[in-house]
């Protein structure tokens, strides 16, 4: 893979739950492009680790704990009509409701997940700046990576 630049980079949501949480699954969904993305923070898979100190060696061990699948965080240009960003700010509310996200990057592959939306909250910023929002949803499902 050659290495890129971020533009093009597009985020999409959608309310409908995959029928099987694989590439073929989340590809058969309707999405919502979330627009005016600005920025967004890294993502993916993380172990907790787990450290256990043992008095007969002394020495530190570490070993694999909880999976923590991450989620997709940003900010974008606020905008009051953009179904994407209404789709996200809705589901903070609903307490139970997940939403399967496709992160498309530039070469044309995908991440696909499930899960809930947390945060939507508006920065006026300054007088130069743009009104944003940030988003944050995090994954309750393992990421799906798929080739372009």
């Amino acid at each position: 893979m050659a290495v890129m630049t971020s533009t093009g980079t597009k985020i999409f949501v959608s309310t409908a739950t995959p029928a099987t949480f694989d590439a073929a699954g989340y590809a058969a969904l309707t999405y919502t492009e979330v627009k005016e993305i600005v920025s967004i923070g890294a993502f993916g898979t993380s172990v907790d680790p787990v450290e256990v100190r043992t008095l007969s060696s002394g020495a530190l061990q570490t070993y694999k704990g909880h999976k923590n699948y991450g989620g997709v965080t940003g900010e974008a240009n606020y905008d009051a009509a953009d179904a994407g960003q209404n789709l996200l700010r809705a589901n903070i509310l609903n307490s139970t409701a997940n939403l399967s996200v496709k992160v498309q990057m530039p070469d044309g592959s995908v991440v696909y997940s499930y899960g809930q939306s947390f945060d939507g909250q508006r920065n006026p910023g300054s007088a130069n700046n743009m009104i944003t929002t940030s988003f944050s949803v995090r994954f309750n499902y393992p990421p799906v990576e798929v080739a372009a």
